[in-house]
């Protein structure tokens, strides 16, 4: 479930109480008793109407069982006692709601005591399209068959808008684009979205469904214009829609330059230009969200054995604490707003977690160990968010697999509130044909306390692991101290954007380009590139990096083109670059993974008028 605004207040007053009487009647004897220790932060603050989850956890340094209560709690919310889960399907309107929860190990107990702030929905979440369109904006699009409002199969769907890409008279076959617009020329109100509060961590998100494909691409694109129309405006690949079912897309607007999100007038969806003869599709729920989903999420090829997604695989079971007797499953499932089911783990410090096939750790499971030999040279994925960090700062984090063999490996640290993806050689784990525990824990270490982290999508893959980049010397492409690296066959070209492009007399590196925007171009452009038949090889690079002084222009989009591949385009902000001083920056920004090469371009738009450039190179960054 996708939040509609950032969930950003302060958790009002929280606190832990321990409440424990004499164990000696008031003799003076010392009690040995440790009290529990909750370690989970309740979530505080919540939209109207939205549904709420928070999962109480606590550890006892006695190993003592736990009984979890609720002691205040508001109307419409319940508290799970066995999973210390408290929830609301529908928190209702705007209010406070002041909640007491308790967790005792029989004989000291401690208490969670916060208020639930239900804020009002301002409508942060702006939604272009979902069954109507919203006032001021207008559906469009060209050529012989005009979008029109349908009424989907789906019932979840309802109302959707029908594009459809045929040439006519006034539009070439195959050169038709579709989408929703503001312009006063495409019947809006000419008043466009101003975005640039959603694009540090907010997104672009909307459904496709394809009902008939076009012949000659399955490329598409989403594209975003601001009032200036082509000038500036930004083409994203997106994955191909599937024919006859939904798909959902989400954009960050993390991508899209500045000037664009602070001027949002036309957003379009269609297949390659030029080739789109004959595609129909429908589009539903196009809306701006102040927050992005995680998008790592990855999906399982043919072949892949995935032992939890959702849910886990019968033979297996969750488990916790190495040293414990054989325990009854009873590990609940979490509930995450971005990924759902998911496998909840915590940590006492000197404890390892994960799952197990072994009826010596969990009561009833078939002793069935997964034979992964097949995996050999393979890949172990798997998602993790940390939920609640260590007592101790910590950072040293494992992947155990016990079998015939009993193996580990380091992984990165899991960071608080944020899913990562993990991709992990299998070869570091030996011989694969009997796993039986899968765990993934902080190392076993008392600073390891008070961890708690979510775990999804557990897959073994014959997918090769991760490439590790062997260090390879930077690739210059215009000089400065170093020599150009490859020969081009064309270089300072502007792409018939009309700059001009002269050697810069700015002293401050041994060479600089000076691009000047020219009349009537579409852009402001420095390219190198060659022909087709002599690309070269760029994989091992990933990023490329440029030095740049100017005073007016504010953006640099950079375009890297393939022999066979859809080019990549990355828009950055000049702000963002490193400052060099006597106003130089350096930009760093991705490479696409091209084994063919042709072209890389900077391109700065319209809005200034002078660039210089300097010691343009392809490099790696870890």
């Amino acid at each position: 479930m996708f939040t509609t605004a950032a969930l950003a207040a302060a958790l009002t007053g929280c606190g832990s109480d321990s409440d424990s009487a004499p164990a000696d009647g008031g003799q003076g004897a010392v009690d040995a008793n440790a009290a529990p220790v909750i370690t989970s932060t309740a979530l505080a603050s919540v939209l109207e109407n939205a549904a709420y989850e928070y999962t109480l956890v606590a550890t006892d340094a006695d190993d003592d069982e736990l009984v979890y209560s609720a002691t205040t709690l508001p109307a419409g919310f319940a508290f799970d006692a066995a999973t210390g889960v408290l929830s609301s399907a529908n928190v209702g309107a705007a209010a406070s709601h002041d909640v007491v929860l308790s967790v005792t190990d029989g004989e000291d107990s401690t208490t969670d005591t916060f208020t639930i702030t239900v804020a009002i929905d301002d409508g942060s979440v702006f939604t272009v399209f979902k069954d109507s369109v919203v006032g001021g904006w207008a559906v469009w699009g060209e050529g012989a068959h005009l979008p029109v409002l349908a009424t989907d199969a789906d019932d979840a769907y309802g109302e959707v808008v029908e594009f459809a890409n045929f040439g006519d008279g006034d539009f070439g076959e195959g050169e038709t684009v579709n989408g929703f617009s503001a312009s006063a020329l495409k019947q809006g109100n000419g008043i466009s979205f101003d975005a640039s509060a959603y694009r540090a961590e907010g997104s672009i998100q909307f459904d496709i469904k394809m009902t008939a494909a076009p012949v000659l691409t399955d490329t598409w694109y989403f594209k975003v214009e601001s009032s200036s129309g082509q000038n500036g405006g930004q083409e994203f690949v997106i994955d191909t829609p599937v024919l006859n079912e939904w798909v959902h897309y989400v954009v960050p607007l993390s991508l899209v330059s500045a000037a664009n999100a602070a001027d949002l007038i036309n957003l379009m969806v269609f297949p390659a230009w030029g080739d789109n003869e004959g595609a129909r599709f429908s589009m539903d729920n196009l809306q701006i969200f102040p927050t992005t989903p995680y998008l790592d999420v990855r999906t399982p090829l043919a072949g892949d054995v995935v032992l939890f997604d959702d849910a886990l695989n019968s033979d297996w079971a969750i488990w916790q604490d190495s040293n414990a007797a054989p325990a009854d499953n009873t590990i609940a499932l979490l509930q995450d707003d971005d990924l759902g089911a998911v496998i909840g783990l915590t940590s006492i410090g000197t404890e390892v977690a994960g799952i197990t096939t072994l009826p010596g750790k969990i009561n009833g499971l078939p002793d069935a160990p997964l034979d992964a030999s097949a995996f050999a040279g393979g890949t172990l994925h798997f998602d993790m968010k940390l939920t609640a960090e260590t007592a101790a700062p910590f950072d040293t984090w494992f992947v155990k697999l016990e079998g015939v063999e009993v193996k580990e490996t380091s992984i990165p640290a899991p960071v608080l509130g944020e899913w990562m993806h993990y991709s992990v050689d299998l070869a570091a784990f030996g011989d694969l044909t009997a796993i039986n525990n899968i765990m993934i824990f902080p190392a076993w270490h008392a600073n390891a306390a008070g961890a708690a982290y979510s775990v999804d999508n557990i897959t073994f893959s014959t997918e090769a692991p991760p490439i590790v980049y062997e260090a390879v010397d930077d690739a210059y492409i215009f000089e400065s101290a170093n020599d150009a690296s490859y020969a081009f066959e064309h270089v300072r070209a502007n792409w018939d954007t009309n700059a001009v492009i002269i050697d810069s007399t700015d002293t401050t590196y041994a060479k600089a380009l000076e691009i000047t925007k020219g009349d009537d171009g579409w852009g402001t452009v420095v390219a190198w590139g060659n022909e087709v038949a002599t690309n070269f090889d760029i994989a091992a690079y990933t990023h490329v990096k440029f030095k740049v002084q100017t005073t007016d222009f504010t953006a640099v989009n950079v375009f890297v083109q393939s022999a066979t591949l859809p080019q990549s385009e990355v828009s950055a902000e000049l702000s963002t670059g490193v400052d060099l001083g006597n106003g130089w920056v350096e930009m760093t920004v991705a490479l696409p993974d091209f084994t063919d090469f042709t072209w890389l371009a900077l391109n700065f738009g319209r809005d200034g008028t002078t660039a210089l450039v300097a010691d343009v190179y392809f490099t790696q960054v870890d």
